[in-house]
């Protein structure tokens, strides 16, 4: 099932999985030896997405990885992802 996301919301997503790959010190060929696909990891990561996640691929990041909400201390959720994924970006008013 896919879920949508724009742009923003893509960079973000893929930034907080970079993060958590990078803090276990692993390379993006470790999440293969979890079934994740090298170039699908690599699309999430630099927010190579424009409509739609996947939501059985950004479970399994989610699993596998763990990654930590920092305004929350929490370990980020499928609904939160989500969230991020789809909010729109703010705008600047000031003109």
């Amino acid at each position: 099932m896919n879920f949508p996301c724009n742009r923003d919301g893509a960079i973000a997503v893929g930034t907080i999985f970079r993060q958590a790959r990078e803090a276990k010190g692993w390379v993006l060929r470790d999440l293969v030896t979890h079934g994740l696909k090298f170039g699908t990891v690599s699309h999430y990561e630099n927010g190579l997405l424009n409509k739609y996640m996947d939501e059985l691929i950004v479970t399994k990041r989610l699993e596998v990885l763990q990654p930590i909400n920092q305004d929350t201390g929490e370990v980020w959720t499928l609904a939160a992802i989500k969230a991020l994924a789809a909010a729109k970006p703010a705008t600047n008013k000031e003109a």
